[in-house]
């Protein structure tokens, strides 16, 4: 193994999709692709990314085609229960693996091989319990599904056992799977790096007419999808209405409920206040406007996915008002920013945005530790930590294990502090 070139392989939980008139082509999100660009220019070595494949498209927002042959790495379809797929995870220095059904035999078959593998974690079982709640309405359906997630849960388990790591997006994963790979690393997601976050100048701006009697400047952006409690967002406006808030509510994105919501908006009389804004480029629109026309974002989040909306929307110093979800709660407790409502609570979460409406100095205060938090957690920091963490796994075992206790806690929240459990 040489140290001078290591080897990094990924296998990732997204598909490439695949149009078969363009074999020399994938389709795959614009997020994905910048994280992988990341890993090409960081990584001090060789990077190869080991995807499945599947036709059509899916559900997110950002696709991107893109020619194979162009990639700053490696790219190869294959099937992650191919017999030969010890063969390319057998030239790896270390294996970026995922925690997903079908990757729970990945650890073992590194540990065949010899190679070092690390488990990034997104989603707790608790979340995933959420997520199938949300879009499952028939019981007994929702029962084998529960008993499905379960087999698979004590599988994930089994295969951290077995991992020299773990990175977990966000506290709920990283507290579920703390104590089973032999090195644990908590990181919040975001794509926004420290030149796109917001200045204390563009906060002063944005809040200098903020203690006059103008409406108060909502705002939402993400998929309109029920996990995503896009579907409260109308109601949680009227409750608004009802209370007397004056506010103006701006929904950027689009999905399965778009049509739904912009129904019933018209049909509660919304239309003065709520707009439905569409899909926004994240770069050029998005981030823009929500350093500069937001005062606060409602999050009606379901579920406890380590969703990257959270610390892209404090970098613009916005503060989040949101249900309480285990993500959010975590993120909270952590940065000290944002107020927590009873999930599922529209009442309470619109009564919690009539008071800060009273209290608009509460806004600006938690604007300024929002901004502060992400600070600490740009998009090119949280990734060099990361591989900065890959780089430290991938040196033989018995190097490893004269420089590492047992098991290390590792957080992003503060770098420096490690503790041997």
């Amino acid at each position: 193994m040489s140290h001078q070139q290591p080897h990094l392989v990924i296998l990732p939980t997204i598909k490439a999709m695949i149009d078969p008139a363009q074999p020399d082509s994938v389709i795959l999100t614009g997020k994905f692709l910048t994280g992988m660009q990341s890993y090409a220019q960081q990584w001090p070595g060789r990077v190869t990314l080991l995807i499945e494949a599947m036709q059509g498209k899916d559900s997110n927002m950002d696709h991107q085609q893109v020619k194979i042959a162009d990639l700053p790495y490696t790219l190869k379809i294959v099937n992650f229960e191919d017999k030969h797929l010890n063969d390319e995870l057998a030239i790896a220095d270390v294996v970026l693996a995922s925690v997903h059904w079908r990757q729970n035999h990945i650890s073992q078959l590194c540990q065949q091989v010899n190679v070092p593998c690390v488990y990034v974690s997104e989603y707790a079982f608790q979340t995933r319990i959420q997520m199938e709640k949300t879009r499952t309405k028939n019981l007994l359906v929702f029962l084998r599904r529960y008993q499905w997630h379960w087999m698979h849960e004590r599988r994930h388990r089994r295969a951290l056992a077995l991992a020299d790591g773990l990175q977990a997006n966000g506290t709920p994963t990283y507290n579920d799977y703390l104590g089973l790979a032999k090195d644990s690393l908590l990181y919040f997601d975001s794509r926004v790096t420290s030149s796109q976050m917001a200045t204390q100048e563009q906060l002063d701006q944005r809040y200098s007419d903020l203690f006059t009697d103008r409406p108060l400047r909502l705002a939402f952006s993400g998929r309109l999808m029920p996990i995503k409690g896009a579907d409260h967002l109308p109601l949680i406006a009227k409750a608004l209405k009802q209370m007397g808030v004056a506010f103006t509510m701006d929904i950027c994105g689009g999905g399965e409920l778009e049509a739904s919501m912009q129904k019933k908006i018209q049909e509660l009389g919304l239309t003065d206040s709520v707009r439905m804004c569409g899909v926004l480029d994240f770069n050029n629109q998005l981030i823009p406007k929500l350093k500069r026309d937001v005062d606060l974002f409602v999050c009606p989040h379901r579920q406890g996915d380590p969703s990257c909306t959270y610390l892209e929307t404090m970098s613009c110093g916005v503060p989040i008002v949101g249900y309480d979800n285990a993500a959010f709660t975590g993120l909270c407790e952590q940065s000290a920013a944002g107020w927590v409502t009873p999930m599922n609570s529209i009442t309470k979460l619109a009564r919690q945005i009539a008071i800060l409406n009273q209290k608009r100095e509460e806004i600006v205060t938690h604007a300024a530790q929002s901004l502060e938090f992400a600070r600490h957690h740009s998009f090119e920091d949280t990734f060099s930590r990361r591989v900065d963490h890959l780089i430290q796994l991938s040196r033989p075992t018995d190097e490893v294990a004269q420089s590492t206790p047992n098991t290390v806690k590792r957080s992003l929240v503060n770098p420096q502090k490690e503790t041997a459990q």
